[in-house]
């Protein structure tokens, strides 16, 4: 999952941000639109044609495939920023659970046991199924050189 997140860019601005400048684009696009629906209904009045309602329809042609183009940007922006959020979600889901990890496995032995569960039993339990691995010492940064503060064990 950190894998994932790290792959990701984070979003230079908010849904929010991101939802506000497709509500103009799209309704930017709208007015282009109409513009040259009425255009096209002037010159189909015409006989003949003309050159210069032509030329604005043109024009118009361009501008709204250029909207086009940045709304196509904008929902792409919008759907990079929702699975960053969600790729971010599922690493903090995970730390949390890891964070707790410990009291889980306690809780599941001691309800697979139907008893109250010791350090020793958990360890021995631990070697039986081939997960247990021996407590690394592990030094407070402000305690003196060689001076154990803490045992702590590793289980994966």
């Amino acid at each position: 999952a950190q894998a994932v997140l790290a792959s990701l860019d984070a979003p230079a601005r908010s849904a929010d941000e991101i939802d506000s400048a497709l509500t103009t684009a799209r309704t930017e696009l709208t007015d282009l639109q109409s513009e040259r629906d009425r255009l096209s209904v002037a010159l189909s009045e015409i006989e003949g044609g003309d050159e210069g309602i032509e030329g604005q329809i043109s024009e118009l042609d361009v501008a709204i495939a250029a909207k086009d183009g940045e709304i196509s940007d904008l929902e792409q922006e919008r759907a990079d920023g929702e699975a960053y959020a969600d790729a971010l979600s599922t690493v903090e889901g995970l730390e949390g659970e890891l964070e707790t990890q410990g009291e889980t496995q306690r809780s599941a032995l001691e309800a697979a046991a139907n008893k109250a569960v010791t350090d020793e039993i958990e360890a021995a339990v631990q070697m039986l199924l081939g997960i247990y691995e021996e407590p690394e010492i592990v030094e407070d940064e402000g305690a003196g050189e060689g001076e154990v503060v803490d045992d702590v064990a590793t289980i994966e």
